[in-house]
């Protein structure tokens, strides 16, 4: 193979690499569950183990859990589709309020199930909404919009940086910024260490909500600064 061939072939690979590692950055994850409440069955979802919204009300023939199904089973759908927090929003339709991600239908506040939360289908959705916005790492101001806040209203930290790479354990020190709801859930830093053919080496910090180094349990909306790395175990 010539030079120029393997060049091209590289950088592919490379593009190939990288777009896997934002994937695996930036994907989200929606879950349901059924638990009960006396006699009464709820069907939660949950956004990156928070729990948005609990139905408590059937739909269509749905009941409260298999809604619950199919909605963390619509957020997924979304969520494969590269939807950020910013692209959540509501709808007023006949039967209620729509929660929406894109043009994606996501899940509809009906006004039974505003009532028996003791609001309306727009509070109720808007609440949804909101929920999800902040399980993704967005923010919502006291009127109920979202927002990017002004880094002087950020929080920020120092945690320690862990990583089990080919160099053997490393452990350092990094600056960590965001939402103080997401800076407080963060623990460390964990380093992610990728290499193509000992060519090109990619070094990936994602901040975690765990001391655990085998788990990629990255706290959303956390960005990375100044770095110290020191060696204190050769492997």
């Amino acid at each position: 193979m010539s030079k120029r061939r393997l060049a091209l072939a590289i950088a592919l690979a490379v593009c190939a690499l990288l777009a896997g590692v934002a994937t695996l950055l930036w994907a989200a994850e929606a879950t349901s569950r059924a638990v009960g409440a006396g006699n009464e069955q709820i069907g939660e979802v949950l956004v990156n183990g928070q729990t948005v919204m609990r139905l408590r009300t059937a739909v269509e023939g749905q009941g409260p859990a298999e809604r619950a199904d199919t909605t963390a089973k619509q957020l997924n759908d979304a969520f494969g589709r590269k939807v950020t927090w910013k692209d959540f929003d509501l709808e007023e339709l006949d039967g209620g309020v729509l929660v929406k991600a894109r043009d994606l239908p996501i899940v509809t506040a009906t006004p039974a199930e505003a009532e028996h939360n003791d609001t309306s289908p727009y509070l109720l959705a808007r609440s949804w909404r909101d929920n999800i916005v902040r399980a993704l790492g967005g923010r919502i101001d006291d009127q109920g919009d979202r927002y990017y806040p002004d880094w002087s209203f950020q929080a920020k930290k120092i945690v320690p940086v862990l990583s089990i790479g080919n160099q053997g354990l490393r452990v350092g020190a990094a600056q960590v910024a965001g939402p103080k709801q997401q800076v407080d859930k963060t623990k460390a830093v964990g380093l992610l260490e990728l290499n193509f053919q000992r060519a090109v080496r990619v070094n990936v910090y994602i901040p975690m909500s765990s001391l655990n180094v085998t788990k990629l349990d990255r706290v959303q909306g956390v960005s990375v600064r100044g770095l110290v790395d020191i060696r204190v175990l050769e492997l």
